[in-house]
């Protein structure tokens, strides 16, 4: 059993059932009936959020044990959704998604550079990427994500690996975060709306 598929084994949502504040934040600027990526997605809070707002989505992650209950989390919702179990360092997805979401999706930077580089070739022109991510700040406050500064971006990180796009929100910030288990607490992170031009 791997890292991801042991802290998604008990019962509960690791990281709770609402939607990530950020992500709700930016739903009305898709839309409607987009067809959105969620890189990471987990057990499938934000998924089920896009999916009741009449959304349709494509989520890759690499435990079989969140893709389960997330399906089952989103049962009501299965025909508007794809739900894959893959390795990021070699997914490959095809173009035409109006939106792709990044929510805690904290991977190395050099697969994260390859893994953004190929979510923005599959977006529409107009299509909008959205991700939120702690910061190197986040460390110290122990209060959810990874503990290796690679995996963690700045505004800097953000215009060098994804150059081009059309910035609408690129902030700083610290805010409470209250997502389950995984995510309590004062938290330093970035948030990102925006656009492929």
């Amino acid at each position: 059993m791997n890292f991801w598929d042991e802290r998604y084994s008990t019962q509960d949502f690791y990281y709770g059932q609402d939607p990530n504040d950020f992500l709700k934040l930016c739903a009305p600027h898709l839309v409607p009936g987009s067809r959105v990526l969620s890189l990471g997605e987990g057990e499938g809070r934000n998924a089920r959020y896009l999916l009741s707002l009449g959304h349709h989505l494509v989520c890759v992650d690499g435990s079989k044990v969140a893709r389960d209950k997330a399906l089952k989390f989103c049962e009501s919702f299965q025909d508007r959704l794809e739900y894959r179990v893959e390795d990021l360092a070699v997914s490959q997805w095809d173009e035409g998604f109006d939106a792709v979401i990044s929510i805690w999706c904290h991977i190395p930077s050099q697969l994260r550079r390859r893994v953004q580089g190929a979510a923005l070739r599959a977006l529409k022109p107009g299509g909008l990427f959205i991700l939120e991510a702690y910061r190197p700040e986040q460390i110290p406050l122990g209060t959810g994500g990874p503990k290796d500064v690679d995996m963690l971006v700045t505004e800097k990180s953000v215009h060098e690996e994804m150059p081009g796009l059309e910035i609408v929100i690129l902030q700083d910030c610290m805010r409470v975060v209250k997502e389950g288990e995984g995510h309590h607490g004062r938290s330093a992170t970035l948030q990102l709306l925006a656009r492929r031009p």
